[in-house]
């Protein structure tokens, strides 16, 4: 009898004992690399490389066939050609392995012959399936490293995503950011386990503050407004749904086969979720970043400011068409704001600085603080140009800058309204 997604997935992220079916020595090769970050992240359990042509591989004693495997195995990963992912496949059933991580690409999607032939190989039994066509898994808390990247940061950030190629991205904005992951699971074609059960598991993970999702499907909406608004009390959901043009619509029939669903649709149930959607991988982890180091937004008034005309105009339009307010200051809060301005530049907001901040970059900070002191504002943007103004005025003013940038940090960490 097949065991629960959760209890699944429970298992999967800090399993007893880990097989990979393929584990091979040769520099680059799928099996090679995801052998090589297991051991690298410290994991505590048991790794059994299955390879009947080695001994050992990578130091470890191999194994002909997972059947050989005495103890405890709750994860195979299998990393070998599609002719033989069935095979190896019915020997973890056979052996009871929880958790099955299929990294190998079939011919298409649900109801293929190869798809078809791994459920009828799954119908019934103990074991669950992560994939097929996904990257594999990274857990911190079990120091699980199945991704084959070296060096993935630890941290509070859980991601399920259908692409493989998401995951390096979100893992390169990370490098140089003090956030990490608390799991993440290349989820692929999902063909066993959904995408609605890798979400109640990062929604009921205590390491994970924030979940990303890269999704290229819709085939539970109803399911999946129930789940979000499970999950949103504690946690936000960030995703990337792809498929809305035809163009798109072709780009996951050559990956995963999912179904492309009409933008207003998608836009429409993502919205009734209280999911936030994005549009590339660099919005995603940046949206991350921004939950994880701001304090929460408590309304939709923003003060908006910068050192020049253009840059406050772009940034307005965009911030009302998400629907926020850029209201009028009150008199009291822009005779505090008004000092440090130019005679008639604007202090109404959005508020205008140039011709003073160039040369003085304290200026900023100086007109930042009384909106995040004043209870007319529940946001402050600064946009425009911040952090180059000694390469075109003077060397000296790089120091100045350096000096704002501080304050404003400081400013930030001692106020519970969000400065971006």
């Amino acid at each position: 009898m097949s065991i629960s997604s959760l209890d699944a997935l429970h298992r999967i992220a800090s399993p007893s004992g880990i097989a990979i079916i393929g584990a091979s020595e040769s520099p680059g090769k799928a099996g090679e690399r995801r052998l090589r970050s297991l051991i690298q992240s410290g994991y505590q359990g048991r790794i059994f490389p299955v390879n009947p042509a080695r001994e050992t591989v990578q130091g470890l004693p191999a194994y002909s066939s997972v059947l050989e495997i005495e103890e405890p195995c709750d994860l195979a990963m299998i990393v070998v050609g599609p002719e033989r992912v069935p095979e190896c496949l019915q020997q973890c059933v056979d052996k009871n392995i929880a958790g099955v991580i299929v990294v190998t690409a079939g011919a298409g999607g649900e109801g293929d012959p190869y798809s078809t032939a791994l459920s009828d190989i799954l119908a019934g039994s103990a074991s669950r399936l992560v994939g097929p066509n996904c990257s594999g898994i990274f857990s911190a808390q079990g120091r699980v490293n199945l991704l084959g990247l070296p060096s993935i940061p630890s941290g509070s950030v859980g991601v399920l995503s259908q692409s493989g190629n998401i995951i390096d991205s979100l893992l390169h904005y990370a490098r140089d950011c003090p956030f990490g992951f608390s799991r993440i699971f290349g989820v692929g074609n999902t063909l066993d386990l959904s995408v609605l059960d890798y979400l109640r598991y990062l929604g009921e993970d205590q390491s994970t503050e924030v979940i990303l999702a890269y999704i290229e499907g819709l085939s539970q909406a109803e399911r999946l407004v129930e789940v979000a608004h499970e999950i949103l009390p504690q946690k936000p959901i960030i995703a990337i749904k792809v498929g809305d043009t035809e163009a798109g619509a072709r780009a996951l029939q050559s990956h995963t086969a999912s179904l492309a669903t009409d933008a207003r649709v998608t836009d429409a149930i993502l919205r009734q979720a209280g999911i936030i959607r994005v549009q590339d991988a660099n919005e995603l982890w940046e949206t991350a970043v921004a939950y994880l180091r701001l304090p929460p937004l408590r309304g939709k008034r923003i003060a908006l400011m910068s050192e020049g005309g253009g840059h406050n105009a772009v940034a307005a339009d965009n911030i009302s068409r998400c629907g926020f307010l850029i209201p009028q200051l009150s008199t009291q809060l822009q005779s505090a704001i008004r000092p440090h301005l130019l005679e008639n530049m604007a202090a109404g907001n959005p508020i205008d600085y140039g011709g003073t901040a160039e040369e003085n970059p304290q200026v900023i900070p100086s007109c930042v603080e009384p909106c995040l002191r004043s209870e007319e504002v529940d946001a402050v943007v600064v946009t425009g140009f911040f952090g180059g103004y000694a390469e075109f005025i003077a060397e000296h003013i790089a120091e100045n800058e350096v000096a704002a940038a501080q304050t404003l940090t400081r400013l930030a960490e001692s106020y519970d309204t969000p400065l971006l």
